[in-house]
């Protein structure tokens, strides 16, 4: 009987364990659903703009990719695109770059300049030890002016009519304290024919 009683009682304890980490297991592959379908890639809106991405993460679904687009009224109309890449492809990096999509919308949205989210930015992934490319464009409603800053990234490519370039690394990348950013400030014209 005693047998008996200790073969159920150990059959029930790795039942409770099976079943706590089948809960487990379904939990963070829903958490991680969840962050990468609020990270899906959506083609920038911009007025007088035509924009268009390449999205290819480098492996797998967990990635510590974010395309951000934020548009604001204050201190005037203007939209942010954000594009960071954080280090690591898992579920640590995913997790990063999910976070950082919420500190940057909170900073653009209280009035900061570009230069003032980028160091902000920074200091966020340096606390968060790990490092990142960037690239991060405003664009003032009607403007044919952006400001612009490449922390690492590849370059993005204008092209206007039959004419492309591309623009620049302006600054280091992220997560290294200390470092000092340029906000570059590019002009696109539009050709009257």
């Amino acid at each position: 009987a005693a047998l008996l009683a200790s073969t159920e009682r150990e059959l029930r304890e790795h039942l409770d364990a099976v079943r706590r980490s089948a809960e487990h297991d379904e939990d963070v592959t829903t958490v991680l659903e969840a962050i990468t379908g609020e990270m899906a890639v959506v083609v920038p809106d911009v007025p007088g703009w035509e924009t268009a991405m390449r999205y290819q993460p480098a492996t797998g679904h967990l990635a510590g990719d974010s395309v951000q687009v934020l548009h604001r009224l204050v201190p005037h109309p203007e939209t942010l695109i954000t594009i960071i890449d954080i280090a690591g492809h898992d579920a640590h990096s995913a997790v990063v770059a999910y976070g950082l999509r919420a500190h940057i919308a909170a900073v653009w949205e209280s009035g900061a300049t570009l230069h003032d989210l980028v160091k902000s930015v920074n200091n966020k992934i340096v606390r968060r030890r790990t490092i990142a490319t960037g690239v991060l464009f405003a664009v003032a409603d009607g403007s044919q002016q952006v400001d612009f800053v490449n922390c690492g990234h590849p370059p993005p490519l204008h092209v206007r009519g039959d004419h492309s370039s591309t623009w620049a690394r302006t600054s280091p990348l992220l997560g290294v304290a200390g470092s000092q950013f340029a906000v570059e400030v590019q002009v696109h014209e539009t050709r009257r024919e």
